[in-house]
């Protein structure tokens, strides 16, 4: 499956651990539940952040289905060719394993959505340091506000982005919800992905067709009312 990696400069890495806290900007979805539209980034979250480990629990073969469906993830490196090294259960994916899970998300079009993405580390910092109050040097777990309770099994350790480190080919940047801070590290290591979405996910408009027959519902309805 074809991938254009985001690459991320030292320079901008290291400007975004000094963050500034603004107001948060979270708010769970109307239309779909599982989901809450961050307006700062203007993206949606799965309200589970750690999704995968959730499905992975229900599905034991899910893993496998994603390195069958999937097959390989191309970076700036070349190809990379999914096995179950890049899955280590609960959740845990390396660099590529993230980008596959995310790619699988699309493949079955899950909540109906086929545009499931592995968040910037912009937004992955948005998220913990100006929407969640996390403070630098202390993790998720104990320093957030409010807005936290909004989501579900947000792990206390670190999420993958979906860029690539510039200086290094071989690693990619991700967000430390321990220590509250942006690095980059080998793709190869076993992080946390968390899927977003662009925009607010609005309701399903149904098809023409199905309009009409609501519409015609609706009439059939008028008239039996006017018979009684």
């Amino acid at each position: 499956m074809p991938y254009k990696p985001r690459l991320l400069t030292a320079g901008l890495l290291l400007s975004l651990n000094a963050f500034a806290a603004q107001a948060a900007s979270l708010s769970v979805n109307g239309f779909t539940t599982g989901l809450v539209y961050d307006s700062a980034s203007n993206i949606t979250w799965t309200a589970d952040a750690n999704l995968l480990a959730s499905l992975e629990s229900a599905d034991s073969g899910l893993p496998a289905a994603i390195i069958n469906d999937i097959g390989s993830i191309t970076d700036s490196l070349g190809v990379h060719t999914l096995t179950t090294n890049d899955f280590s259960g609960g959740g845990a994916v390396t660099w590529w394993g993230a980008e596959a899970y995310v790619a699988y998300l699309n493949f079955v079009g899950y909540k109906g959505q086929t545009d499931w993405f592995l968040p910037s580390i912009a937004e992955l910092t948005t998220l913990f340091s100006t929407n969640l109050g996390e403070l630098n040097g202390t993790s998720i777990s104990g320093q957030h506000n409010s807005d936290y309770s909004l989501f579900s099994n947000v792990q206390s350790w670190a999420y993958w982005s979906g860029n690539e480190y510039g200086p290094n080919p071989y690693y990619a940047v991700l967000w430390n919800s321990l220590y509250s801070g942006a690095n980059g590290l080998v793709k190869d290591t076993h992080l946390y992905a968390w899927a977003a979405l662009p925009g607010e996910v609005a309701a399903v408009v149904p098809e023409p067709g199905v309009l009409w027959l609501l519409a015609g519902g609706l009439l059939v309805c008028r008239s039996l009312r006017r018979s009684i």
